[in-house]
């Protein structure tokens, strides 16, 4: 049974730097155009529009954390540092230290299994707070370099890779733009999903093509997934629960496009949390609580717009 280790280094010797080096670095992430901030950014997909011989595709790194080369990720991170003209304004380290001091983070993850001394010998600590940078700078520099050696593909867009070649032939360059990622790093492997009846899942997301080629999203739930939540009779702090009710909710207004799988998608949550005992005033107080702050989020908006247009 594959397992893959993951360790809180809360507490370790290398986590405070671990962090001050997230800090750093965080800034170097997302310059590509295809970055993605999360399910939120994801769900304008549906603003897009698809013909009927296009197809969806997703691919995805297998064991992405436990699979980065750490020196090749190393030197990826060390030339962005060095061409970053706001370094110092972040840090009094040079690139030259910065990357030092990542590689002992990187190389220092230890940990104890019935008594005997691990160390982790390849790709990052899936509980180190500077991991998912670390992956994402690799990855954006991984698919740089895929997206600039494509054989037989040129792909453009945002938010989603477009393939710019005949349709008809759309079906084979999928498979061979597959294996050619695969073909990159002997470390970085992809797997792929193809869309089953016009559905492919992606994030939170189940992106949904319609008859007339426009999207929608709605929420994904994995088959194995269950809905059990904390009980809201649990010894939890109140604060706790509320979280869980503003989560649920907060995904559905955000992932979910149409009104009517919206309608839907609420009605399901609030039944789920009524099986673990989640009373009604508790939903109306992170409902309330939302919509003010949908309402103080357009305040805000149309304040930046007034100021725009103003003239003095």
């Amino acid at each position: 049974m594959p397992l893959r280790p993951i360790v809180s280094s809360v507490g370790s010797i290398m986590y405070n730097s671990a962090k001050y080096l997230a800090k750093v670095m965080s800034p170097l992430v997302g310059k590509t155009n295809h970055h993605i901030k999360n399910s939120k950014h994801f769900a304008g997909i549906k603003d897009k529009t698809v013909n009927e011989d296009e197809i969806f595709v997703s691919n995805d790194v297998s064991a992405l954390f436990t699979s980065v080369p750490v020196g090749k990720t190393l030197t990826v991170i060390k030339d962005k540092l060095s061409t970053d003209t706001t370094l110092s304004q972040r840090t009094p380290l040079s690139a030259d230290r910065v990357t030092r001091l990542l590689e002992l983070c990187l190389k220092c993850t230890y940990f104890v299994y019935d008594g005997q001394y691990y160390l982790q010998i390849h790709g990052a600590a899936m509980g180190s707070p500077v991991s998912p940078i670390v992956c994402n700078l690799y990855t954006e520099h991984f698919e740089s370099l895929a997206l600039s050696t494509a054989p037989t593909l040129r792909v453009g867009g945002s938010v989603l890779w477009t393939t710019l070649i005949p349709s008809k032939q759309l079906r084979q360059y999928v498979n061979e733009f597959t294996d050619h990622i695969n073909s990159i790093d002997p470390d970085i492997k992809f797997t792929i999903e193809k869309e089953d009846n016009g559905t492919l899942a992606f994030l939170d997301t189940n992106t949904v093509r319609l008859i007339d080629g426009h999207l929608k999203t709605t929420v994904f739930r994995k088959p194995t997934h269950t809905d059990q939540y904390l009980d809201f009779n649990s010894a939890h702090p109140e604060e706790h629960k509320l979280g869980v009710i503003r989560t649920l909710h907060q995904r559905a207004e955000v992932v979910t496009s149409d009104p009517t799988d919206l309608k839907a998608e609420i009605k399901h949550v609030n039944k789920a949390l009524n099986v673990y005992n989640y009373p009604r005033w508790a939903v109306n107080k992170v409902k309330k609580h939302l919509l003010k702050r949908k309402d103080q989020s357009r305040r805000k908006t149309s304040d930046r717009k007034d100021s725009k247009g103003s003239v003095t």
